[in-house]
């Protein structure tokens, strides 16, 4: 009888291990894919040039950096707005896709209004940092970086945080309003009348709201 309830005991023993060991491998396995997807972008980071505008990776049309966050990758631009919500900036998959600017943008920003979009992804990387922004004491110690698109680059000043709809005509309406419009995007998004000759949106959806999209509202100015 000893011997029996002994056997039974180091059955349920073994059995425990086996079942933590396969919980390990498991919460491992899902983890690779995260741990690829942050080694994916730590190395996107070799891009930010050294001498503006050149770049080995053909796909890249420039960069991206906004000082004291995570914010710091190369941009690109497909046919659609979908090309990069799955690609990363070498053309691989990815689940966090790129930060990519809209393909309705002139890809030398020569336009007024430009919008350069990034998921909201969790281990912040990519655009999740963006939501912070809603924090005053953190969008004042947040708010400046630089961007670099082609052989210009332009200091960025980050002017409001705001949560649209994803549908709302003005914000996102390129084939209108990317030109000559300033003032009345300036106006819709702030809530008073005003201008910024170069206009940049930072676009990323929101957490738990399929409709909704925190954005930047962002002064371009050429060094």
């Amino acid at each position: 009888m000893i011997l029996l309830i002994d056997k039974l005991f180091n059955g349920i023993i073994v059995l425990f291990i086996l079942i933590v060991l396969f919980l390990g491998l498991y919460c491992l396995y899902d983890l690779l894919p995260i741990y690829s997807e942050i080694k994916t972008q730590e190395e996107s980071k070799l891009y930010e040039p050294i001498i503006k505008g050149e770049y080995d990776n053909k796909n890249i049309i420039g960069y991206i950096k906004i000082y004291n966050t995570i914010i710091n990758y190369p941009i690109v631009q497909g046919k659609n707005n979908t090309d990069y919500l799955t690609l990363n900036y070498k053309n691989e998959y990815s689940s966090s896709g790129s930060i990519f600017l809209d393909y309705r943008n002139n890809k030398e920003l020569k336009d007024d209004f430009s919008i350069i979009y990034g998921h909201n992804m969790s281990y912040r990387i990519m655009f999740s940092e963006l939501k912070y922004y809603k924090n005053k004491s953190y969008f004042d110690t947040h708010n400046k970086g630089k961007l670099l698109i082609g052989e210009t680059e332009y200091d960025i000043n980050i002017i409001m945080y705001k949560e649209v709809n994803e549908n709302d005509d003005i914000p996102y309406n390129l084939y209108l309003y990317k030109n000559n419009y300033n003032k009345k995007i300036y106006k819709y998004l702030m809530g008073k009348n005003g201008n910024i000759k170069k206009m940049l949106i930072l676009s990323t959806c929101k957490k738990g709201q399929k409709n909704k999209r925190v954005i930047l509202l962002c002064e371009l100015i050429k060094m």
